[in-house]
Protein backbone atom coordinates (compact mmCIF):
# COMPACT_ATOMS: atom_id res chain seq x y z
CA UNK A 1 0.00 0.00 0.00
CA UNK A 2 0.84 3.41 -0.33
CA UNK A 3 1.41 4.71 2.99
CA UNK A 4 3.51 1.27 3.96
CA UNK A 5 2.00 0.36 7.01
CA UNK A 6 2.27 3.65 9.11
CA UNK A 7 -0.19 6.19 9.97
CA UNK A 8 -0.36 9.21 8.11
CA UNK A 9 -0.69 11.83 10.69
CA UNK A 10 1.53 14.93 11.90
CA UNK A 11 3.21 12.39 13.73
CA UNK A 12 5.53 11.45 10.85
CA UNK A 13 7.14 7.67 10.82
CA UNK A 14 5.09 6.44 13.96
CA UNK A 15 3.37 2.95 13.90
CA UNK A 16 -0.21 3.00 13.49
CA UNK A 17 -0.72 2.76 16.92
CA UNK A 18 1.20 5.15 18.27
CA UNK A 19 0.38 7.73 15.50
CA UNK A 20 -3.39 7.17 15.98
CA UNK A 21 -3.15 7.29 19.44
CA UNK A 22 -0.58 10.67 19.38
CA UNK A 23 -3.70 12.02 16.79
CA UNK A 24 -6.17 11.60 18.97
CA UNK A 25 -4.43 12.86 21.91
CA UNK A 26 -4.19 16.00 20.34
CA UNK A 27 -7.38 16.62 19.23
CA UNK A 28 -8.07 15.96 22.74
CA UNK A 29 -5.67 18.42 23.89
CA UNK A 30 -6.97 21.29 21.04
CA UNK A 31 -10.39 20.71 23.63
CA UNK A 32 -12.31 18.40 21.07
CA UNK A 33 -14.32 15.65 21.90
CA UNK A 34 -13.53 11.88 20.16
CA UNK A 35 -15.27 9.17 19.54
CA UNK A 36 -14.06 5.85 19.77
CA UNK A 37 -16.43 3.39 17.59
CA UNK A 38 -15.06 -0.14 18.40
CA UNK A 39 -14.66 -2.83 16.08
CA UNK A 40 -17.74 -4.49 14.52
CA UNK A 41 -17.89 -8.47 14.97
CA UNK A 42 -16.18 -10.05 11.15
CA UNK A 43 -18.43 -12.83 10.25
CA UNK A 44 -15.79 -14.45 7.58
CA UNK A 45 -18.65 -14.90 5.06
CA UNK A 46 -20.97 -13.45 2.80
CA UNK A 47 -24.15 -13.17 5.32
CA UNK A 48 -26.93 -12.57 2.78
CA UNK A 49 -25.41 -15.04 -0.02
CA UNK A 50 -24.57 -17.52 3.07
CA UNK A 51 -28.24 -17.88 3.91
CA UNK A 52 -29.81 -18.38 0.69
CA UNK A 53 -27.19 -21.61 0.54
CA UNK A 54 -28.33 -22.96 4.06
CA UNK A 55 -32.16 -22.78 3.30
CA UNK A 56 -34.27 -25.34 2.27
CA UNK A 57 -34.38 -23.66 -0.91
CA UNK A 58 -31.51 -21.91 -3.30
CA UNK A 59 -33.69 -19.77 -4.42
CA UNK A 60 -33.79 -15.65 -2.92
CA UNK A 61 -36.87 -15.71 -4.78
CA UNK A 62 -38.87 -18.60 -3.05
CA UNK A 63 -36.61 -18.39 0.57
CA UNK A 64 -38.85 -14.86 0.49
CA UNK A 65 -42.22 -16.06 0.01
CA UNK A 66 -41.43 -18.49 2.27
CA UNK A 67 -40.61 -16.87 4.78
CA UNK A 68 -43.15 -14.61 4.95
CA UNK A 69 -45.57 -17.13 5.84
CA UNK A 70 -43.01 -18.93 8.07
CA UNK A 71 -39.56 -16.72 9.32
CA UNK A 72 -38.47 -19.54 11.61
CA UNK A 73 -37.23 -21.01 7.94
CA UNK A 74 -34.59 -18.28 7.67
CA UNK A 75 -31.04 -19.73 9.16
CA UNK A 76 -29.60 -17.80 12.18
CA UNK A 77 -25.69 -17.08 11.78
CA UNK A 78 -23.67 -16.60 14.61
CA UNK A 79 -19.69 -16.16 15.48
CA UNK A 80 -18.26 -16.88 18.59
CA UNK A 81 -18.01 -13.68 20.99
CA UNK A 82 -14.84 -14.80 22.40
CA UNK A 83 -13.06 -15.22 19.46
CA UNK A 84 -14.22 -11.78 18.25
CA UNK A 85 -12.36 -10.60 21.55
CA UNK A 86 -9.26 -12.50 20.57
CA UNK A 87 -9.19 -10.76 17.34
CA UNK A 88 -10.12 -7.41 18.07
CA UNK A 89 -7.89 -7.62 21.09
CA UNK A 90 -5.25 -4.87 20.03
CA UNK A 91 -7.87 -2.43 19.13
CA UNK A 92 -9.40 -2.66 22.34
CA UNK A 93 -5.95 -2.12 23.94
CA UNK A 94 -5.41 1.10 21.68
CA UNK A 95 -8.97 2.30 22.27
CA UNK A 96 -8.73 1.62 25.91
CA UNK A 97 -5.49 3.42 25.96
CA UNK A 98 -7.12 6.64 25.44
CA UNK A 99 -8.52 7.58 28.75
CA UNK A 100 -9.73 11.59 29.38
CA UNK A 101 -13.45 12.53 30.52
CA UNK A 102 -13.29 14.00 26.20
CA UNK A 103 -13.53 10.69 24.78
CA UNK A 104 -16.61 8.27 24.58
CA UNK A 105 -17.30 4.83 22.99
CA UNK A 106 -19.54 2.90 21.06
CA UNK A 107 -19.08 -0.94 21.43
CA UNK A 108 -21.26 -2.49 17.74
CA UNK A 109 -20.28 -5.95 19.32
CA UNK A 110 -23.55 -4.73 22.52
CA UNK A 111 -25.74 -4.40 19.43
CA UNK A 112 -24.82 -7.73 17.33
CA UNK A 113 -23.37 -10.12 20.10
CA UNK A 114 -24.78 -11.89 23.65
CA UNK A 115 -28.47 -10.50 23.13
CA UNK A 116 -30.35 -13.28 21.70
CA UNK A 117 -27.64 -16.31 22.07
CA UNK A 118 -25.05 -16.07 25.26
CA UNK A 119 -21.60 -16.40 23.77
CA UNK A 120 -22.60 -15.54 20.03
CA UNK A 121 -22.77 -12.45 17.65
CA UNK A 122 -25.88 -12.76 15.26
CA UNK A 123 -25.28 -12.43 11.51
CA UNK A 124 -28.85 -11.87 11.15
CA UNK A 125 -32.51 -12.57 12.69
CA UNK A 126 -35.66 -13.78 11.05
CA UNK A 127 -36.47 -9.55 10.21
CA UNK A 128 -33.22 -8.32 8.81
CA UNK A 129 -29.65 -8.75 7.99
CA UNK A 130 -27.28 -7.00 10.18
CA UNK A 131 -23.73 -7.62 7.61
CA UNK A 132 -23.81 -6.83 3.83
CA UNK A 133 -21.03 -8.84 3.40
CA UNK A 134 -18.54 -10.91 5.33
CA UNK A 135 -17.79 -7.77 7.70
CA UNK A 136 -19.46 -4.21 6.52
CA UNK A 137 -22.89 -3.93 8.45
CA UNK A 138 -26.16 -3.86 6.54
CA UNK A 139 -28.01 -0.57 6.42
CA UNK A 140 -29.84 -2.05 9.54
CA UNK A 141 -26.91 -2.09 12.01
CA UNK A 142 -25.49 1.07 10.20
CA UNK A 143 -28.57 3.21 11.34
CA UNK A 144 -27.71 1.09 15.07
CA UNK A 145 -24.50 2.44 15.03
CA UNK A 146 -25.40 5.56 14.44
CA UNK A 147 -28.17 5.92 16.84
CA UNK A 148 -25.14 4.75 19.54
CA UNK A 149 -23.27 7.81 18.25
CA UNK A 150 -25.98 10.20 18.38
CA UNK A 151 -26.77 9.23 22.17
CA UNK A 152 -23.02 9.93 22.67
CA UNK A 153 -23.31 13.41 20.55
CA UNK A 154 -26.31 14.44 22.88
CA UNK A 155 -24.46 13.53 26.03
CA UNK A 156 -21.47 15.73 24.86
CA UNK A 157 -23.40 19.03 23.81
CA UNK A 158 -25.21 18.22 27.51
CA UNK A 159 -21.97 17.75 29.48
CA UNK A 160 -20.98 21.29 27.31
CA UNK A 161 -24.32 22.83 28.37
CA UNK A 162 -23.78 22.11 32.02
Amino acid sequence: NEWGGKFVSLHKGLEFDQGFKNSTLELIENNNNVILVYPLPEVGWNVPKKIIELSETKNLIKLKKITLNDASKIPILTTNFDVYLKRSSKSFELYNSIVDKRVFRVYPHEILCNQSIKGRCIANDQNYTYYSDDDHPSEVTSNLIAEKIFEKIELIVTNEKN
